[in-house]
C-alpha cells in the first residue's frame, strides 16, 4: 500500500500523523477545501509513486485523474479530523500520539 505519512511533534509531546492512502485517494480535492490550516495540497502523482499503486490504485489514476492529496504542512494540523471525515474514499487518517515522559 502506498502511503505518506507526515509527523508533527508540538510542545505537548503529541505526535500527530497524517497518513494518506493513495491507492484510496482520487484527488477530488474535498480535502483541501474542509481543511482551514493549509496542511494538504493536491499534486499530480509521479511515475514512480503510480508505478507502486495496487490495481485499484492505478485505475482510479486512469480514470479520475493523476491528482492526488500530499501533506504539506503538518505543523499546521490541529487534529480536527475534517480532511478525514470528508474523504468519500476514506483514504486519510489523522492519529495523534502520546509520546512517554521521560
Amino acid at each position: 500500500m502506498i502511503n505518506t505519512k507526515a509527523n508533527s511533534l508540538n510542545s505537548n509531546n503529541h505526535t500527530v500523523n497524517v497518513i494518506i492512502n493513495r491507492n484510496k485517494c482520487d484527488g477530488c480535492g474535498d480535502c483541501i477545501l474542509k481543511c482551514k490550516y493549509n496542511v494538504l495540497r493536491i499534486s499530480e502523482i509521479s511515475k514512480q509513486e503510480s508505478d507502486q499503486l495496487h490495481l485499484l490504485g492505478k485505475i482510479k489514476t486512469l480514470i479520475k485523474g493523476r491528482m492526488k492529496a500530499y501533506v504539506d504542512n503538518q505543523k499546521n494540523c490541529i487534529i480536527c479530523k475534517e480532511c478525514e471525515e470528508n474523504c468519500h474514499e476514506h483514504a486519510i487518517q489523522v492519529l495523534l500520539s502520546i509520546a512517554n515522559p521521560v
